[in-house]
């Protein structure tokens, strides 16, 4: 993330996914976050954040 005073800006990436999953965030989750935080979240993004979970699972260990 970037911090540009007073808001934060994420970057979603696969790799960022990944990251978050291995230390047990779900992309429902994530979308989630995004729903109550961000304005105007992209429904696309949010689809396919959530979509993530089903696509890669993390095996966690």
């Amino acid at each position: 993330w970037q911090q540009s005073y007073p808001t934060f800006i994420y970057q979603i990436t696969q790799r960022t996914l990944k990251r978050a999953a291995e230390r047990g965030l779900s992309g429902a989750r994530i979308a989630g976050f995004l729903r109550q935080r961000a304005r105007g979240s992209a429904p696309r993004v949010l689809a396919a954040v959530e979509r993530y979970d089903a696509a890669e699972p993390i095996q966690p260990g």
